[in-house]
């Protein structure tokens, strides 16, 4: 069979179809933490409540915390835009490696004969880097990520947690920041170790479908070489019929 490569997009940049004129302007932006949050990296993924991880409790991965699995001895394979593992989100997370095959590397870009404004400049070069889209290191926070925050006592994301969530976020005087919450962000399987493919580059345009393939055949071609990858995940979309 023949068809069209299609353009695949990364799921946050897909039209929306949904009105959300109609919805309160609170409910439509994002809650953004400013430069002057802190990090707590004293605190481990195996001194954490689960009750307070929303993408956990909606999965139903809590349940698989409390007999004693969170992603152990697991190998999770992200095609997307690739990470900055200097996050910190991710000072607890296991990286195996990783493989640039987006159009920021001026190989890929000489096979599909795609010459963009940025051929052969290698700020935005690699899996692992801070120039790379925000998507992936999005996906991979979600999936493996694991970071304790510290904000004043009285934020306003302190009170709706404590508020709506039903649970008082423990205090950060014990760490020696009095008047501050501890807000802890946990993946669905904080052990698991990941290898990054980046497909898509730094712009987060979409990408011709073959590329999405190319990826996918170099991930069961590690899987064949012995590399035990037990999930590929690929957080993105394109036209259907």
């Amino acid at each position: 069979m023949i068809y069209r490569d299609q353009t695949v997009s990364l799921m946050s940049t897909l039209p929306r179809t949904l009105d959300y004129n109609n919805m309160e302007k609170a409910l439509k932006e994002p809650y953004i933490i400013g430069d002057n949050y802190l990090t707590l990296s004293t605190l481990s993924p195996s001194e954490f409540n689960p009750q307070t991880y929303w993408d956990p409790i909606v999965t139903d991965a809590a349940s698989v915390w409390e007999e004693g699995y969170r992603g152990d001895q697991s190998l999770v394979a992200i095609i997307d835009t690739g990470i900055w593992t200097q996050h910190y989100m991710f000072n607890y997370t296991n990286f195996l490696g990783g493989i640039d095959l987006s159009f920021d590397n001026a190989s890929i870009c000489d096979m599909f004969g795609y010459y963009p404004p940025w051929y052969g400049d290698t700020t935005f070069l690699g899996w692992d880097n801070p120039n790379n889209h925000w998507h992936g290191s999005h996906v991979a926070g979600i999936i493996a990520g694991w970071a304790v925050i510290l904000l004043p006592e009285n934020d306003s994301l302190v009170q709706a947690i404590e508020r709506y969530g039903g649970v008082e976020l423990p205090s950060g005087e014990p760490y020696g920041y009095p008047g501050y919450k501890l807000l802890t962000l946990s993946g669905i399987a904080p052990y698991a170790t990941l290898y990054i493919v980046k497909v898509f580059d730094h712009t987060g345009a979409g990408i011709p479908e073959s590329l999405v393939l190319m990826a996918l055949e170099h991930v069961i071609s590690l899987k064949e070489s012995g590399v035990d990858i037990d999930v590929i995940n690929m957080s993105l979309g394109g036209p259907t019929l």
